[in-house]
């Protein structure tokens, strides 16, 4: 709340500051202008030789215009449908993750999901090409070109392109709808370009010997967290049974919990058996929960629940799943036991007959746990996550794996990204696996960009295996934000409202559509009739979402009056 707080008095500051600057003519002497009330925009000739010289094969800018408001056309419609949905799905889903003031702003190095250097590499290039192609095309149909320039609201969030406005009133429709088309346009060609670069090239070389299981994160306290020094990137086998996928850790059925097992892993050094206790680990506990509550420790291992033995993460779901808030669980834990300074208390006590390698390079200790039981009474998890189906459920308050580990399969996620389409089951599944690509893999920090310990577990081949993996990582990661920046852009811009592009190409294609049924009607009450209509969509658009972006803020603040 205070970080939005914050975000919200920047905000009031720019804009008075603005205000003032050009109230008193200061902008004026920097060829600088006040738009859109609080947004700066800055021109300049510089490029426009440029863009002359490359607009000459008028045919092929016709061409390009027709073909792609097809595109377009899609584009706007699948946007406004996705944004309607989305304010849907917040509303009524009751409760979503708020989102912070970095966040609102698709910002390299400040916004979480956009890294500063390939941030920039990606949206700069959007955002050129994106004016160049208005210019190109306003050129090529005989409007000039004015200026060229950046828009600022604190910081860069655009570059436009300024044609004259006299000659653009005395085009053609036609002409205009083309103008305003291409920017968006060359952003759907480039996304394609780059997803194709991306999937069919760059992941295509890749392969996971083995298909492990990648390791993104191991429980503090565990048994294996002190194999951390050794820094374990891929899970193969634990006492010889083969794990590859999210759902082969989630039902895999160890021994008895606080038995020694032996996990084979990839780690910087090679391949190794490293000694671990079995057990489903816990790895987060929430806040004011039961659990918190009762004070239980990160890396504690579940010998049972109710008397049930829990051997596989899929017990801890079948047993809290049924119960019901006020419902009285009891739980028996290897708690690891914690020195006065909080540090767990370390043995090294593994049977001859366990089958581990890591003596090769040296000892790895493992916590000393002593045995606990709890009685508690399970919370109402509406509480804690309020949708409507957790009403009256019980609500334990932790996270859970075998071993303490968490990741993604090696297999999985490359058959997804290197082959969205043919890898699917059907239309369905590959219309899911580009909305994963396009939407949640960016999203997702612990993959992307692609870094370690993801980029250990996977080798490359063929002709691009001659170039330096920092190298190969490096321009795969460039393509891959070229990609999602270019389609942000374009579906962003296709929307039907103003000052979007989609708004003017929606405004004089619904002219042009009620002139087809109806040319008796004139310009000027087409206009009014098309800028209405425009308007009210524009009004219906930003206000979903606002409420998309605001509802989580509003609840939070609701459920804590």
């Amino acid at each position: 709340m205070i970080e939005m707080i914050l975000f919200l008095a920047v905000i009031v500051i720019w804009s008075v500051a603005i205000i003032l600057l050009d109230r008193f003519k200061f902008l004026e002497r920097y060829n600088m202008s006040r738009i859109w009330a609080v947004v700066l925009m800055w021109r300049t000739e510089k490029g426009k030789g440029l863009i002359e010289k490359m607009a000459s094969p008028k045919r092929f800018w016709d061409a390009f215009a027709v073909i792609g408001l097809f595109i377009l056309f899609i584009g706007m419609l699948s946007m406004f449908l996705l944004i309607f949905a989305s304010t849907l799905t917040v509303i009524l889903a009751g409760f979503t993750k708020t989102i912070s003031a970095k966040e609102v702003l698709v910002l390299p190095g400040i916004n979480p999901y956009v890294p500063l250097i390939y941030g920039l590499i990606g949206l700069i290039f959007a955002v050129v090409v994106h004016e160049f192609s208005h210019g190109i095309q306003a050129t090529a149909n005989k409007i000039k070109v004015r200026s060229l320039g950046i828009l600022f609201f604190i910081v860069p969030i655009g570059a436009f392109m300024e044609p004259d406005e006299d000659e653009v009133k005395a085009s053609s429709r036609i002409k205009k709808i083309k103008m305003y088309a291409s920017g968006p346009i060359i952003n759907f060609i480039f996304a394609f370009v780059f997803i194709i670069l991306f999937s069919g090239v760059m992941m295509s070389s890749l392969s996971s010997p083995g298909d492990p299981f990648t390791i993104t994160d191991i429980s503090d306290n565990s048994s294996l967290f002190y194999s951390n020094e050794y820094a374990p990137v891929g899970l193969f086998d634990i006492n010889g049974t083969e794990l590859s996928s999210v759902n082969d850790i989630y039902e895999y059925k160890g021994p008895e919990p606080g038995s020694w097992i032996s996990v084979t892993m990839k780690t910087k050094d090679g391949f190794y058996r490293f000694p671990a206790i079995s057990g489903v680990v816990i790895y987060s506990i929430t806040d004011d929960s039961p659990a918190d509550k009762q004070g239980i420790i990160k890396g504690s291992i579940i010998l049972s629940m109710n008397e049930r033995s829990i051997l596989s993460r899929k017990d801890v779901s079948d047993v809290l799943d049924p119960t019901l808030a006020g419902q009285n669980l009891t739980i028996s834990l290897l708690e690891p036991q914690i020195d006065h300074q909080g540090e767990p208390m370390m043995e090294w006590d593994p049977p001859s007959w366990l089958n581990y390698s890591i003596d090769k390079i040296g000892d790895v200790n493992v916590p000393s746990y002593i045995p606990r039981t709890i009685k508690l009474t399970l919370a109402d998890k509406y509480r804690f996550i309020p949708l409507e189906d957790f009403k009256g459920k019980g609500f334990l308050g932790i996270g859970s794996s075998f071993l303490g580990v968490t990741g993604v399969g090696s297999k999985e996620l490359l058959s997804v990204v290197k082959s969205p389409l043919s890898s699917s089951n059907g239309p369905f599944g590959a219309v899911g696996n580009l909305m994963y690509i396009t939407f949640s893999l960016p999203l997702s920090r612990t993959i992307v960009p692609f870094h370690s310990p993801l980029i250990d577990v996977y080798e490359v081949s063929g002709p691009l295996s001659i170039l330096p993996d920092p190298v190969f990582w490096f321009i795969t990661n460039c393509f891959f934000y070229l990609f999602w920046l270019n389609i942000l852009l374009a579906l962003f811009n296709s929307l039907p409202a103003y000052p979007l592009d989609g708004g003017f190409i929606f405004k004089d294609s619904l002219i042009l559509i009620i002139k087809n049924f109806n040319n008796r009607i004139k310009d000027e009450k087409l206009e009014k009739i098309a800028g209405s209509i425009t308007m009210t969509l524009t009004i219906m658009v930003f206000t979903l979402i606002l409420i998309t972006f605001m509802y989580p803020w509003i609840k939070m603040v609701l459920m804590g009056l």
